[in-house]
């Protein structure tokens, strides 16, 4: 959707016209569903739940700690940022030329 700034405007904008949003994808990475899980957060205008579980289908990831999802829910992460870091050695592992 072009980032977080742009989703919450989207979300406002629906709230504006009545419209309740969900937020979901099938494949991603971590990095990618705990924008979505902060944006959840801080907007009232989500419906539950949310589908955030393409991390659980990969086989690896590049940062230093996975999503972790208990009985179906997803603790919003306390640490800066989006609440882990990007692990330099995947990233390197991954990384493709263009």
């Amino acid at each position: 959707n072009g980032g977080i700034s742009k989703t919450m405007s989207m979300i406002s904008l629906a709230e504006a016209f009545g419209i309740r949003c969900v937020l979901g994808h099938g494949f991603d990475l971590t990095i990618s569903a705990l924008a979505e899980l902060h944006v959840a957060a801080a907007s009232k205008n989500i419906l539950y739940p949310c589908e955030m579980v393409g991390p659980l289908k990969m086989a690896d990831d590049v940062v230093t700690e996975r999503l972790i999802i208990e009985n179906g829910f997803i603790q919003v992460p306390q640490k800066a940022g989006l609440g882990t870091s990007i692990d330099e050695g995947k990233l390197s592992k991954y990384k493709v030329g263009v």
